[in-house]
């Protein structure tokens, strides 16, 4: 029996354990947090902006990302995830090459639109040929696809998803520097027209060639 005093056995001294923290849940509060501060301050956001919407101390941000580059990658991933599920949506069921590039060009107009500055600094990570925040592939897929119902060679795809990206990022980019200065539908016409036309162009020459 215990007296007045004793410690009970295996017991430490010092303030109890708070509760567990859950990691996983933290990393996608920092992340969450991530967005709007990008979302407002563009490539000028920064951690203790980030920790000051968290209520932490920046320095307790490294114990979820060790560097800045990793949180953008972890933000552009889980926007890479986005896309290529509302692609897989909107393709699904769908025949035809050109409607197939049209939607593809409309998901990605329309992600731009919706997240003006934050995709400004995400681009140069979702629309890399490689990495984990890449969205070039579900794109090269999808036209792989449309080719391949069209009976011709689907080895166009890898770099006319390439040129996709690049074409519907930068025509997007200048339309919003431009305030407006083309109307959506148009310019989803526009870059449709060039793209699938550029691409059957090139089907038609390699399938000459041989």
């Amino acid at each position: 029996m215990l007296a007045a005093g004793d410690e009970v056995p295996g017991r430490k001294r010092g303030r109890p354990p708070g509760p567990r923290v859950d990691r996983a849940a933290r990393r996608e509060a920092v992340i969450d947090a991530a967005e709007l501060e990008i979302g407002e301050h563009g490539s000028e956001f920064g951690l203790s902006g980030v920790g000051e919407r968290m209520g932490y101390a920046r320095s307790a941000l490294y114990a979820v990302f060790d560097r800045r580059d990793d949180l953008l990658d972890a933000v552009a991933a889980r926007h890479a995830g986005r896309l290529t599920i509302e692609m897989a949506a909107v393709l699904a069921g769908v025949d035809g090459g050109r409607e197939r590039t049209q939607l593809v060009v409309e998901v990605v107009i329309g992600w731009v639109e919706r997240h003006r500055l934050l995709a400004t600094v995400l681009a140069p990570r979702l629309f890399n040929e490689s990495g984990p925040a890449s969205i070039t592939a579900p794109i090269q897929d999808a036209l792989q696809q449309a080719l391949s119902e069209a009976g011709c060679d689907d080895r166009a795809a890898a770099p006319w998803a390439h040129a996709l990206i690049g074409a519907v990022w930068a025509a997007a980019h200048w339309c919003e520097a431009m305030a407006g200065a083309m109307d959506r539908d148009e310019l989803v016409e526009q870059l449709t027209e060039l793209i699938w036309d550029g691409l059957a162009a090139s089907v038609k020459a390699n399938s000459s060639a041989e």
